[in-house]
């Protein structure tokens, strides 16, 4: 999400496929960025994680392999694959030009659009008398590709080896945007997965979701937006804060940990509930009671080497040596009685 201020000077939020996949996931830290593009006083790690990079790359990698099998396949040119250009920067100006030669591509009927670009200034206006800022969208469509029967499928790639919610949403909010410029679109979207694999979804199923997920974050974008400080300034809000009613928290990514961390949320993950137990039960407590029983049902369970250590005493193929002693040792005492 960023906010731009449109030719008529007013401002507008303007949001992505990746938003929407974001707040889907964690609302809680998709609302934090927004606190701080809206230029409040909110902490948020830096986009520099190693892990996220190197999937980036590994993700690049495979969108250009595609791309150069489609490029073999169906040639370059007007009536081949066409590359769209990455606008210079995210301006109403430079988006709208972008967006232009996309919509040219499509309609002299290119075989295949790579990186497409969409923008729709006003995707949601904003309502009239209320002091809220219209919502726009742009998005950059992996590959549009032209089928037999005139229609434009969406596909998109993914390093994931199965298709996932928010990936089939990316691909509803690309297919709604070509039917709001008037191209034919194809009844199904594919997503072309890590290992090669081809995940074919009727759009059908997949819009009602994508519709709700959208309008779920518009609201909750829309209700930050409105947040003010002590002086009435948007820009002095306090950031949304952990635990705030009605903002879902997946309790897991990097905005979550050091909030999960500060308040001992017991909802957290399984390692912040022990390292908490470890930290909190003295000896004698209910936590290490309860560590107790949980040793003992372990020592119990068939699976496990304290499991397999009890029953190699108790039962296996040692009981029958054991009785042997027992009564070889039972007759020797007999018959020195005997002698004696």
């Amino acid at each position: 999400m960023f906010v731009q201020r449109g030719a008529d000077g007013a401002i507008r939020l303007v949001t992505s496929a990746t938003d929407l996949t974001a707040a889907s996931v964690c609302e809680f830290a998709f609302l934090r960025r927004v606190d701080a593009k809206l230029g409040r006083a909110a902490q948020v790690p830096p986009d520099d994680d190693p892990m996220l990079a190197r999937a980036a790359r590994l993700g690049d990698q495979h969108e250009e392999r595609t791309l150069d099998a489609y490029r073999r396949e169906l040639g370059t040119g007007a009536t081949g694959v066409v590359e769209i250009p990455r606008p210079e920067n995210m301006g109403e100006e430079e988006l709208l030009a972008v967006a232009a030669t996309t919509i040219e591509a499509l309609e002299a009927r290119a075989a295949l659009v790579f990186q497409a670009t969409f923008f729709d200034p006003v995707q949601r206006s904003a309502e009239l008398g209320a002091d809220e800022p219209a919502i726009g969208f742009v998005g950059f469509a992996d590959f549009l590709r032209l089928g037999s029967a005139g229609t434009y499928e969406v596909q998109d790639t993914k390093l994931a080896r199965r298709a996932k919610t928010t990936a089939l949403m990316q691909l509803a909010a690309y297919a709604e945007q070509l039917q709001r410029l008037g191209i034919p679109v194809a009844p199904e979207a594919t997503l072309i997965l890590g290992d090669g694999a081809r995940s074919t979804h009727r759009l059908s199923d997949i819009a009602p979701v994508f519709r709700a997920r959208r309008a779920r974050m518009h609201r909750i974008l829309l209700d930050r937006y409105a947040a003010v400080g002590d002086d009435g300034a948007r820009e002095s809000a306090a950031p949304v804060a952990w635990g705030a009613p009605g903002t879902a928290a997946c309790g897991r990514c990097e905005v979550c940990l050091p909030e999960v961390e500060r308040a001992r949320d017991p909802c957290s993950s399984r390692v912040s509930r022990r390292r908490s137990a470890i930290a909190w039960s003295p000896p004698d407590s209910i936590g290490s009671r309860r560590s107790r029983s949980s040793m003992a049902r372990q020592a119990r369970r068939p699976g496990s080497p304290r499991g397999r250590r009890r029953r190699r005493v108790r039962t296996g193929p040692r009981t029958r040596p054991a009785r042997a002693r027992a009564t070889r040792r039972a007759g020797q005492g007999a018959a020195r009685r005997a002698c004696g």
